[in-house]
């Protein structure tokens, strides 16, 4: 899970002495110096590109990214470049039997789809959980449990 800041424009080379000494490489000047790179928690290899003089922002993103896998919120980026519609659609087509779907789909249909559906989001997201209090067409009653929680949807 330990990832890995790579400078881009420079590689370690054994000098004629034997001790290692930075040499460019011919990426030097052009494009993103440094790469973090880490291994996700689905075994690819995902990284980002930093500009020249921005290594400690590299590594505060890594530790970042490394500490969200650690506590288990971690979200792929690839996964939060899909909308809400195309998430939706997805969790819709594996309901349990029509009539759940066909109620999913009316209530989607109704309350977030066009609020929401060109937000890109990713399925495990705040907005993905809290789109059913929001709504373009009619109002949602919010109720508080009791102690610390948040609100959650209660049907007009």
């Amino acid at each position: 899970m330990a990832g890995h800041i790579q400078d881009r424009w420079y590689k370690e080379e054994k000098g004629p002495d034997g001790k290692p000494r930075k040499v460019r490489t011919e990426r030097y000047g052009t494009g993103m110096r440094y790469r973090a790179r880490y291994v996700g928690p689905d075994g690819t290899e995902k990284s980002k590109g930093f500009p020249d003089r921005q290594k400690r922002l590299a590594e505060q993103w890594l530790s970042q990214t490394e500490a969200d896998m650690a506590r288990g919120q971690y979200i792929d980026p690839r996964a939060a470049r899909i909308t809400f519609q195309q998430y939706a659609e997805k969790w819709v087509a594996h309901a349990p039997d029509p009539n759940t779907q066909a109620s999913l789909e009316s209530q989607l249909g109704c309350t977030p789809t066009p609020t929401w559906g060109r937000v890109r989001s990713a399925p495990s997201s705040p907005l993905t959980s809290a789109i059913g209090c929001s709504s373009s067409r009619r109002t949602a009653s919010v109720a508080r449990m009791p102690g610390p929680s948040t609100p959650t949807c209660v049907p007009p």
